[in-house]
């Protein structure tokens, strides 16, 4: 450690996907209260074209106080490499959205450029979200599983161009968040041997494109409505992907008139519309879930609570996905999905010990807190660093 004495390691994370926040939180906090490192959260506007305002910040300030750095300062964005930080770690790989001084290329330069993924790989969309472009741009990639792990490697190996890159597959830490977080939660309704009412959470997906797995809101969006009206005992969480209503707006399938209409339906004494980033505690007392395709997906599975898949066929699924999907209810039309939480509202569910199988077979990796292991290969690529200058 004689080498860390006369400087620390200097760590910026670039937040600007508030839905995010949990797959990196661990890993900030974890590294922050580690003597060897000074730590920084620059927080960006989620939606770059209200520079030069950026009310995000508060969000991201409320999430890790005072090591929270406003993006934009004075009307221009902040100098990042005035600061010369050691490593950068990215929320998401979509340039797009963020201003060409954050871009990954632009960071490169000047910085070890780090990721974790914000969603689980359970699909391959791969020529989406991880681009051969984007992957060679990483210096530390921290994989969610093991596949991501085979396909980020064989990149590497194939690009002959003398600069060092590491991949890992450590596991994901929101994953150990929430296990971390189950063992100690003592949620009143655990106490309760017969619950009056049944909880259900809907998370359809962003898109009505079929090979980006399409969304079930507009097939269920009144139906399901009209269902809950009926049904008292039910309490209704709606809470679509982030993107889902202002890009189904864009898309022209439905008019913001008609979102604000609809909205009003989340209004009543049982159902409510949530945008919350933080859903663990709805997640933990719900009952069931009712989805698209979602990486939110393998973080419920954690539970052990039945999930309606609105099955969409895709043959992109990874072989740990074909898994889970066997632990799930897969339907088709409205007619299944009613029918199945019928049986489940009145406690029938066949599936749970399907589901604690695999269950006990994931929770085997996750024994260790994954932030720290991403820590201390942060702590090690840099001691190897300064050994090899």
């Amino acid at each position: 450690m004689l080498g860390l004495k006369k400087k620390k390691i200097k760590v910026y994370f670039l937040c600007q996907y508030k839905h995010g926040y949990n797959k990196i939180v661990d890993v900030v906090k974890r590294m922050a209260s580690d003597i060897l490192f000074d730590v920084k959260v620059l927080a960006i506007p989620d939606n770059i074209e209200t520079f030069p305002e950026n009310d995000d910040y508060v969000f991201w300030h409320s999430k890790f106080g005072n090591i929270t750095i406003n993006s934009i300062i004075d009307n221009e964005w902040y100098n990042l490499k005035r600061d010369k930080p050691d490593y950068i770690f990215i929320q998401r790989p979509y340039d797009n959205y963020l201003p060409q001084e954050y871009h990954v290329t632009s960071l490169k330069q000047y910085s070890k450029i780090c990721y974790i993924p914000y969603a689980f790989e359970l699909i391959n969309l791969r020529s989406v979200a991880m681009p051969d472009f984007f992957v060679k741009n990483i210096d530390m990639f921290f994989c969610t599983q093991s596949e991501e792990y085979d396909y980020c490697n064989n990149i590497i190996k194939n690009t002959n161009d003398g600069i060092k890159r590491y991949v890992y597959d450590l596991g994901y830490p929101s994953l150990y968040h929430i296990i971390a977080k189950s063992r100690s939660y003592n949620s009143a309704f655990c106490k309760i041997d017969k619950k009056i009412n049944f909880n259900v959470i809907w998370t359809p997906r962003w898109t009505n494109n079929e090979k980006l797995c399409k969304t079930s809101f507009f097939e269920y969006k009144d139906v399901i409505v009209e269902y809950v009206k009926m049904n008292k005992e039910i309490n209704f969480i709606f809470r679509p992907h982030p993107l889902a209503l202002n890009n189904f707006i864009k898309e022209k399938l439905i008019t913001k008139r008609e979102v604000i209409e609809y909205l009003k339906n989340y209004k009543k004494s049982n159902m409510y519309y949530d945008s919350d980033s933080d859903y663990y505690d709805t997640f933990a007392n719900s009952d069931v879930l009712i989805t698209d395709f979602s990486s939110i997906i393998i973080e419920y599975f954690l539970f052990n609570k039945p999930i309606i898949y609105c099955y969409s066929k895709n043959g992109n699924e990874t072989n740990f996905m074909k898994k889970l999907k066997k632990c799930f209810y897969c339907v088709k039309n409205w007619d299944e999905l009613k029918n199945v939480l019928e049986k489940l509202k009145k406690g029938n569910d066949p599936l749970k010990e399907r589901r604690r199988k695999l269950l006990d077979k994931i929770l085997k990796k996750y024994e260790d807190d994954v932030a720290l292991k991403i820590v201390d290969k942060v702590k090690d690529n840099y001691l190897r660093r300064k050994f090899l200058d």
